[in-house]
């Protein structure tokens, strides 16, 4: 929690927070709740995002897609989706889209 007379600047990453202070920076936490002159500039990613009467936000929020431990996102490894066939070659049937793993 940030109280009335806080000052924080820099990047939190928490279950919950709670400012009624002043924060500048990232927020990544599945709960953020601005409460009445609270003031956030910056970025929030959560998955609840809370401002109450007279709470300020200036900034980017974006939603949080798990429900997974809070963790700084620069140790979050890289994911690749791309998937390639190299011993099939011919046409798939519509049906059968489905890209094949080569076990290695």
């Amino acid at each position: 929690m940030i109280g009335k007379s806080g000052l924080v600047s820099g990047n939190i990453y928490a279950q919950k927070l709670i400012v009624s202070g002043k924060l500048s920076g990232l927020i990544e936490c599945e709960v953020v709740e601005i409460l009445p002159l609270g003031h956030i500039n910056g970025k929030i990613i959560s998955s609840e995002l809370v401002i109450e009467r007279k709470g300020i936000f200036i900034g980017e929020s974006k939603i949080k897609q798990d429900k997974s431990p809070t963790t700084p996102l620069a140790h979050h490894a890289p994911i690749s989706h791309q998937a390639q066939d190299t011993q099939d070659t011919k046409p798939q049937s519509p049906k059968s889209q489905t890209p094949k793993l080569q076990a290695q």
